[in-house]
């Protein structure tokens, strides 16, 4: 059998083609999953200590995202929330740089970024547990 060669760039954009539509047919198999069979997956943080991670409620919230119930949302997982536009601007920078380059290599802002997020997703994770601020628990 006889391969074609394509460019680099074209061959970069063909795997991201593949990788998105990856994620996409992983994405729907998930979401008939939680809907069709109502089956989600368990947190195990939340199941051996009782406490809430950071990431708890998240499918919750991705659901309410599809049917575009902002408040409901909110009231899952408030952190996730706040940041999609945030996640959304690296990933498009992040693919941008490996699109025009071939490498995706971080910055040092980029660096800083993610140092920042993991901070404020540790402090979420411990405040959502607190008493006074139960209302950051997932409902």
């Amino acid at each position: 059998m006889r391969s074609i060669n394509l460019p680099a760039e074209q061959r970069r954009r063909l795997k991201k083609a593949g990788t998105a539509l990856l994620a996409a047919f992983v994405a729907g198999l998930f979401y008939t999953m939680l809907c069709a069979a109502g089956y989600a997956i368990p947190c195990v943080f939340h199941t051996v200590t009782g406490l809430y991670c950071p990431g708890c409620g998240i499918s919750r919230m991705c659901l309410a995202l599809l049917r575009f119930d902002f408040g409901s949302a909110f009231q899952y997982n408030a952190a996730a929330l706040l940041t999609l536009p945030v996640f959304a601007a690296w990933g498009i920078y992040t693919l941008y740089g490996y699109l025009k380059t071939g490498t995706s290599r971080p910055t040092g802002a980029v660096k800083c970024l993610v140092w920042a997020l993991t901070a404020f997703f540790l402090l979420f994770g411990v405040l959502r547990n607190l008493p006074g601020l139960s209302f950051l628990a997932p409902v």
